[in-house]
């Protein structure tokens, strides 16, 4: 533990850093599905979004907002594919978290990721 705490700190600096490079892998993953047909942006940025979280097993660090943050840049990415604005980006990122939170087999899987695939295309 010596060696953690010199380089980050404490528990949260740890945190810190682990959930800012997830965050960054899912942002990254998240940009690319949306570089597609506007019609489907939302949709597909959703949908590989949370496959990337279920399937890495990141569903606990990116299901909750972080608590450190000033900023969400899940709810500000977005916010910027639907050209919504701020409280477009932060419930739509809400509703991807707690879509990604209710994951407990691959059934509740399935059916989380329908109704973000249904929520994306709808918008």
């Amino acid at each position: 533990t010596g060696a953690l705490y010199h380089h980050f700190q404490n528990k949260l600096g740890l945190y810190r850093v682990v959930r800012t490079d997830v965050e960054q892998r899912l942002l990254d993953r998240m940009t690319g599905a949306a570089a597609g047909r506007d019609s489907f942006r939302l949709r597909q940025a959703l949908v590989v979004g949370f496959d990337f979280a279920v399937d890495n097993e990141f569903t606990r660090i990116l299901g909750e907002a972080a608590p450190y943050a000033e900023e969400d840049r899940v709810a500000e990415f977005l916010s910027d594919i639907t050209r919504g604005g701020t409280s477009t980006g932060r419930v739509l990122a809400a509703t991807w978290r707690a879509s990604v939170l209710t994951v407990t087999d691959a059934e509740s899987a399935a059916e989380s990721r329908e109704v973000l695939a249904r929520l994306g295309a709808a918008f």
